[in-house]
């Protein structure tokens, strides 16, 4: 399945591996976890919803034999009230965390 979205990202992360170029992982953890604060609820749910994209859809490369999962693959609690769930970032593998942030880049500019 092509995410054009997601193979940029990809190859821009593995770009700056190469070269020794430092993604802000912390930076874009925070900048994820504050996307609710910074537009309208719209956007908001637009972002959101492409981040879940590229993290099922790193997770759906990483496990091509594997049936596709029917929930969140990687650790998450629940949010209050059942409002979503919460990642933290340091439990997504190196790759989808610095694609993460690279996505946190791209939708800021």
């Amino acid at each position: 399945m092509s995410f054009p979205l997601y193979d940029a990202l990809r190859e821009r992360y593995l770009q700056a591996s190469a070269l020794g170029e430092a993604i802000d992982v912390a930076g874009g953890a925070a900048a994820i976890a504050d996307i609710k604060c910074k537009c309208s609820p719209e956007d908001c749910l637009a972002h959101y919803e492409t981040v879940a994209a590229l993290a099922l859809h790193h997770w759906t490369k990483a496990n091509p034999d594997a049936p596709p999962p029917s929930a969140f693959p990687y650790p998450h609690k629940p949010v209050h009230q059942g409002k979503g769930i919460m990642v933290e970032m340091r439990n997504l593998p190196i790759v989808l965390q610095g694609i993460l942030s690279l996505y946190v880049e791209h939708f800021k500019s």
